[in-house]
């Protein structure tokens, strides 16, 4: 009985420390690295009550990447800057990550 307690407490702690991770890179500005890892835990099965605080996660994030990656392409030296391509190449990018995906609210 102690070791199936142990077990289940160990279990819930990594479960916790995943969201945790997730939360900690959106506030960090990590955007994407936080949809990579939102959509990671949300493709086994997304209608679990365990996958909604990925969801918020998720919304939250791309909006924020989509956010920070309009106000590099809008700069001035937009058409001659390297990071602009770059930008523009991540909103791509995380534009197509989302679009296989059925809506998830």
């Amino acid at each position: 009985m102690p070791k199936s307690l142990y077990l289940l407490t160990l279990c819930l702690c990594f479960g916790c420390v995943t969201v945790q991770s997730t939360q900690k890179q959106l506030n960090s500005g990590n955007y994407d690295e936080a949809i990579t890892n939102a959509l990671k835990e949300l493709r086994p099965n997304k209608t679990k009550s365990k996958a909604q605080p990925y969801v918020f996660l998720l919304q939250e994030a791309f909006i924020k990447a989509q956010e920070r990656d309009e106000r590099s392409l809008a700069s001035p030296a937009a058409n001659m800057n390297l990071n602009a391509l770059e930008a523009r190449r991540r909103f791509n990018g995380a534009k197509g990550k989302n679009s296989p995906h059925p809506p998830l609210v």
